[in-house]
């Protein structure tokens, strides 16, 4: 960093209502393609408002060959059909029961791709984004970050230097720029005593801010000196000083 200004430098209407509830969210449009046939009835079967042949019927008696969604299964009372006797009952896309013994799903006890009404399902994992992995002395954001710098440029090491990231979270118009950016996309970063008040100027002049993910950023900085700061300039020259890099890396 050239020209470093340092001092020092969120019924049927009741029983679909039913659904969010008993399925604990599953969305029907997801499992839409879950259909399956009435069977083995011979006089048709009246859909329940529960999981049970003494809930209350719901709507006329479906004949054999009805094609119903189903949204989920549950256990319930034990029935039996001219095939099977099962406790499984399905849950229809209009919030109403049918026992899965009088239901052709294909399967023998509970049915492939179709959810459990009591579980939930659930939503992807959202990818966790970690900082750029950056390696220094540590620097705190102590309100001197700037002294501490100037220190360590005298302590003639060298090596990498690392700023807490709340220093430049807290800068709103550097927040601005990075969000401006597009991922891997990078800018300079000119500073200013107005706007980003003294430590923040004394300590970094001009950087680069880079964009390493969708919320995640990081700082470089390379710490040296220039016109007209001949002494911090010679003292480099003559190895009483060492240039060294400043990073810092976090996400918003």
């Amino acid at each position: 960093m050239k020209f470093r200004a340092h001092p020092f430098a969120i019924t049927l209407g009741i029983a679909a209502a039913t659904v969010a509830l008993v399925t604990g969210g599953h969305s029907t449009a997801a499992f839409a393609d879950a259909q399956f046939k009435v069977a083995w009835t011979h006089v048709g079967i009246y859909p329940r408002s529960g999981p049970s042949m003494e809930s209350t019927k719901v709507g006329a008696a479906l004949p054999d060959g009805t094609t119903v969604t189903v949204v989920c299964e549950q256990e319930g009372q034990s029935v039996t059909s001219d095939v099977t006797t099962s406790s499984i009952w399905e849950l229809t896309s209009n919030g109403t029961w049918l026992p899965n013994a009088f239901v052709e799903t294909h399967s023998n006890g509970w049915t492939p791709g179709v959810p459990r009404c009591d579980q939930p399902e659930t939503s992807p994992q959202t990818p966790t984004e970690t900082p750029f992995p950056v390696s220094g002395i540590p620097i705190k954001n102590n309100g001197s970050v700037y002294a501490q710098l100037y220190s360590h440029y005298y302590d003639r090491s060298g090596t990498n230097a690392v700023i807490e990231w709340s220093f430049f979270q807290q800068n709103a118009r550097l927040m601005d720029v990075a969000r401006s950016l597009k991922v891997n996309e990078y800018t300079e970063f000119p500073s200013n005593p107005t706007d980003d008040g003294t430590d923040y100027f004394l300590a970094m002049g001009t950087h680069t801010i880079w964009r390493t993910s969708q919320n995640c950023f990081r700082v470089k900085d390379t710490y040296d000196f220039a016109f007209p700061y001949v002494t911090q300039v010679y003292d480099a020259w003559r190895g009483n000083a060492k240039v060294f890099t400043v990073y810092s890396s976090g996400c918003i």
